[in-house]
């Protein structure tokens, strides 16, 4: 068993899950035929005070064998709590999970956007996620998306165009379900009548989700800001609009050695493939656009999820030596800094301090507008990340 973080904005946090059927695309991976685009969404808000009960970590129609103990373990939020009292609607923040993660994988930081009055919206995405059921009892509870989705067993080219191909389905997903809570924001028998912004959006992701956070953010008007954690981009910035604001984070890396670009292991050199042109387009999207990016000493890939909370025991757990508290600290500080700055224009001093940040584990750096303030110190400006851990 273990306990989230306690949140530390003044509202008391609520959450609600909610089914949505997009019935103008067909489910390209239902091995029954071609219904339609199906979606489990749980969404994070500023709630009124209230005797609602603590929501479960996960349900139990989610949960595997082993992940049972979720199912009764309680979290800071009220299940289906009355949305707090504002004068003026809530910004939101898409969340998008990683490959096979599931929506509820950075509860760590969903509570705590949503206690400092922000609409965190995340999205199970079926055949990409963990076990996902519907209201119906059916389940999925397997991982098909593009033909292939092992890097390596095709060339870096091929890889990505497949990779692509399922991106675009998640982003896909980001826009209905905001243009589904934009149209209920505008009923008035729905919870969120007038009381969300879309001129506010936000949206961040994990890994796979970072990707996704990127292109929602390229190509939807309402998405004013993105945050990458530990991802690819897929292309996801190589058309960044200089109005929009980004931040990458990064666990700790060596970057990729440079024989694996030669390598006759497939894995490796076309791992190593991806990760040389996607610091390429971030690099010069950077440059363009201006933008923040953390290395985070002692982290991991998955220290950007809840997942170092499961064991102490960093090899069932697959993270990194840093301490789990002050990852989530760190994750938290630098998500919820970049949401107030971009979104509601309270300029924060974590952001601008130049290239220095409190925490002795974070390399911060930061583009600012024009192009040529580059941060130094690094060749090319971009310090280099590891193959294969997006």
């Amino acid at each position: 068993m273990f306990s989230l973080p306690k949140p530390t904005g003044q509202y008391p946090v609520g959450t609600r899950i909610v089914y949505m059927r997009d019935d103008s695309r067909k489910e390209d991976a239902n091995p029954h035929g071609s219904a339609s685009r199906e979606l489990m969404v749980q969404l994070w808000y500023p709630a009124s005070p209230s005797g609602k009960p603590l929501a479960r970590y996960r349900q139990w129609s989610d949960s595997r064998l082993r992940q049972t103990y979720q199912a009764v373990l309680k979290t800071n939020s009220r299940q289906d709590a009355p949305l707090a009292q504002s004068d003026l609607p809530f910004p939101i923040v898409i969340f998008g999970h990683g490959w096979g993660g599931t929506r509820v994988q950075d509860t760590f930081l969903t509570e705590e956007l949503a206690s400092h009055g922000y609409v965190v919206v995340s999205i199970d995405h079926p055949y990409n996620a963990g076990r996902v059921t519907f209201p119906d009892g059916r389940t999925v509870d397997e991982i098909r998306g593009s033909p292939i989705i092992d890097v390596g067993t095709a060339s870096s080219e091929r890889t990505e165009a497949l990779w692509n191909m399922e991106l675009e389905k998640w982003t896909g997903d980001e826009i209905f379900v905001l243009n589904r809570l934009q149209a209920e924001s505008l009923t008035p028998a729905s919870v969120w009548y007038r009381r969300l912004n879309f001129n506010l959006v936000g949206s961040i992701g994990h890994s796979f989700g970072g990707a996704a956070a990127m292109r929602l953010c390229e190509v939807d008007p309402r998405v004013r800001s993105a945050i990458n954690m530990d991802g690819w981009t897929f292309n996801g910035v190589e058309n960044w609009p200089a109005s929009k604001s980004m931040m990458f984070m990064f666990e700790q890396d060596p970057g990729p050695k440079l024989e694996d670009l030669h390598s006759a292991i497939p894995a490796l050199r076309v791992e190593a493939e991806l990760d040389v042109k996607d610091d390429a387009i971030i690099h010069h999207a950077m440059e363009q656009a201006g933008g923040y990016q953390l290395i985070i000493q002692g982290a991991m890939h998955d220290d950007f999820t809840d997942q170092p909370m499961i064991s102490p025991i960093r090899r069932i757990t697959h993270t990194g030596p840093i301490n789990t508290r002050e990852m989530q600290t760190i994750v938290r500080r630098y998500s919820l800094a970049f949401f107030d700055q971009t979104l509601r224009g309270q300029a924060s001093p974590l952001l601008q301090s130049g290239d220095v940040s409190p925490f002795k584990e974070v390399q911060f750096l930061q583009w600012k507008r024009p192009a040529q303030s580059v941060p130094t110190g690094t060749p090319g400006g971009f310090p280099p990340r590891v193959a294969g851990s997006r």
